[in-house]
C-alpha cells in the first residue's frame, strides 16, 4: 500500500496518494517514509490552490483546501493558502454585490449561483443570493403584469434556483399564474368581433365591481387589476379602457398611501407593483418606493435588535429591491452581515 502511495505521488497525483498514505499510517503511524510522503503529497496538493485562484476557479481551490485540512488541519502551508482563498472569495462577493447594486440582476444571479456552489453556508453569500432572488422576483412580477410570460418565467426560475424562500418569490409565482389566467381569458381562439366586444364589456364590468368591493389587487383573477389587464389586452385604445386605467392608477396610488399609513407593507408593495405596471414613467413612483423601502428598513432594525435574523434579512431584501442605493440600505446590510458572521 505504501508502494502504491509512492507511485501515485511520483505520478503527480496527490489526490490518489493521500488516502493510501492515510491507510498505511493507520497501521504504521511511525513510518517515517510514509509521513514524509504524506507531507510531500499535501504540499503538491496545496500548490494547486494558487493557480486555481489566479484562474478564478474558487471551487477547485476550495476542494484542494478541504482535502488538505482533512489529512492535516495543521499543515504549515494552510494558513497562507486559506487567506488567499478568503481574499479571492471576498472579491467575487463584492463583484456580485456590485452587479446587483447597478441593476444587472441576471449578471448578479450568475455570480451568486457560482458562489453558492463554492460555499453554500457563507452568510454573506446566502444573503446576497436572497436579495438577488427578490430582485428577480420583482422583475418577474413586472413582466407578468405586461403579459410577457416567457421572460417572467425565466426570471422566476432564476429566483427559485438562488433562493426559493426569498421574499417575493412565492408572490411572483402567484402573479405569473394570475396573469396567465387573465391572458387566457382575453385570448380565446378565433374570437369574433361581437365576442370580443362582449368579453371587453365583461372585463370592464368586472373591473367596476371589483373597484366597488375594494378588491384592487386581490383575489387573483377577479381583482380590479386583473380585470383591467384583460380589458387592455382586448382593446388597449378603447376610451372606456383608458378611462378605467386612469381610475385604476388613482386607486393604486391611494392603496399605497393607505397601506403605508396603516403599516401594511406587503399590501403597499402589491399596490406599488400595480401602479408601476400601469404607469411606469410616473415621477411619483420613485418617492413612494423610497418611503416604502425606509419602512422596511425600520422593520429590519426592529427584527435585528430582537435577534430575528431571517426576518431582518427579509426586510432588507424588500428594501433593497425597492431602493438599492437608498439611505441606510448598505449600512444595514453590513450590520446584518457582521451579526451573522459572528454567529457560532
Amino acid at each position: 500500500m505504501r508502494g502504491e502511495a509512492g507511485d501515485a505521488l511520483a505520478a503527480g497525483d496527490p489526490v490518489r496518494a493521500l488516502p493510501l498514505f492515510a491507510q498505511w499510517l493507520a497501521v504504521a503511524p511511525e513510518d517515517a517514509h510514509a509521513l514524509e510522503g504524506r507531507e510531500d503529497a499535501l504540499s503538491l496538493l496545496l500548490e494547486r490552490v494558487t493557480p486555481a485562484l489566479r484562474n478564478g476557479d474558487l471551487a477547485g481551490a476550495a476542494r484542494w483546501l478541504a482535502l488538505a485540512r482533512r489529512y492535516d488541519p495543521g499543515h504549515v502551508q494552510l494558513p497562507d493558502r486559506q487567506s488567499a482563498y478568503a481574499q479571492a472569495l471576498a472579491l467575487q462577493v463584492r463583484q456580485a454585490e456590485g452587479s446587483l447594486r447597478r441593476g444587472r440582476i441576471e449578471e448578479a444571479a450568475g455570480r451568486f449561483l457560482a458562489l453558492r456552489a463554492v460555499d453554500p453556508s457563507d452568510p454573506v453569500i446566502v444573503e446576497g443570493a436572497r436579495r438577488t432572488a427578490s430582485a428577480l422576483a420583482a422583475q418577474a412580477r413586472r413582466l407578468a403584469a405586461d403579459f410577457r410570460f416567457e421572460a417572467a418565467g425565466h426570471a422566476l426560475e432564476q429566483a427559485r434556483q438562488l433562493a426559493p424562500d426569498a421574499p417575493g418569490v412565492v408572490e411572483a409565482a402567484r402573479d405569473l399564474e394570475r396573469a396567465r389566467a387573465a391572458g387566457a381569458r382575453s385570448h380565446p381562439p378565433a374570437r369574433s368581433t361581437r365576442a370580443s366586444g362582449l368579453a371587453l364589456r365583461e372585463a370592464l364590468d368586472g373591473f367596476a365591481e371589483a373597484l366597488d368591493r375594494g378588491d384592487w389587487i386581490e383575489p387573483p383573477g377577479t381583482s380590479a387589476y386583473d380585470r383591467l389587464r384583460a380589458a387592455q389586452t382586448i382593446a388597449p385604445q378603447d376610451p372606456a379602457v383608458r378611462k378605467a386605467a386612469v381610475l385604476m392608477q388613482r386607486a393604486a396610488v391611494s392603496c399605497v398611501e393607505d397601506n403605508l399609513r396603516d403599516n401594511r407593507l406587503h399590501s403597499a408593495q402589491d399596490c406599488l407593483d400595480a401602479w408601476r405596471a400601469l404607469a411606469p414613467s410616473d415621477t411619483a413612483l420613485a418617492g413612494a418606493g423610497q418611503r416604502l423601502a425606509q419602512r422596511w428598513l425600520a422593520v429590519g432594525e426592529e427584527r435585528l435588535r430582537a435577534g430575528e435574523l431571517d426576518a431582518a434579512a427579509h426586510a432588507l431584501a424588500s428594501a433593497h429591491a425597492l431602493d438599492p442605493g437608498g439611505a441606510g440600505v448598505v449600512g444595514f446590510a453590513a450590520r446584518l452581515r457582521q451579526v451573522r458572521a459572528g454567529m457560532p
